[in-house]
């Protein structure tokens, strides 16, 4: 039988009481509208706990591997910032050494696929560019995303950074 841990007791608590109080909630809302957005912050907010947990959870497990115990040397836990649409999401990694190369990694954003400078979530990286494809300007792209949350934190020069990184890609991929 599978035993919880304690942060997973208090995400599943959180949702259990959502549930037990999402009547209350709609009764005084008495606004359907209102009783949905404030219900989906809720959901949103543990969405972010569980990415969160589940990130750190395979970190866990990365650093407990037989190839990471004997090749690769721990030397520090960090945060890591990750914007997505609608949240920003901090977790916290190890940083690893190799004992032979001298490499350094943070195995579990290697694993995940998540660069070194990365600061967007794979999706919103592909939103930031359909956006541009269609509005063709960088203050297009920020208005469209600031009017789909109010959690933006993204700078009209990080989506130009963003645009001309692919664009060279793709010349590179020609050449």
């Amino acid at each position: 039988m599978y035993e919880m841990n304690e942060k997973e007791a208090i995400i599943l608590e959180r949702f259990t009481n959502l549930l037990k109080e999402a009547p209350q909630m709609l009764e005084r809302q008495k606004d359907l509208d209102k009783f949905a957005e404030e219900v989906s912050k809720i959901l949103y907010s543990l969405l972010i706990e569980i990415i969160v947990y589940s990130i750190e959870k395979l970190d866990d497990k990365i650093k407990e591997s037989e190839d990471v115990k004997e090749n690769w040397k721990n030397i520090k836990r960090d945060y890591r910032t990750i914007l997505m649409p609608h949240a920003v999401v901090v977790y916290k990694r190890r940083y690893y050494q190799h004992k032979q190369t001298g490499e350094y990694a943070y195995l579990v954003d290697k694993f995940l696929g998540i660069d070194s400078y990365q600061r967007l979530s794979q999706h919103y990286e592909e939103k930031i560019k359909s956006l541009f494809r269609i509005h063709k300007s960088f203050a297009g792209v920020l208005k469209e995303l600031a009017k789909a949350s109010s959690s933006t934190e993204i700078s009209a020069q990080t989506i130009r950074n963003k645009v001309f990184k692919d664009k060279k890609k793709e010349e590179k991929k020609q050449n």
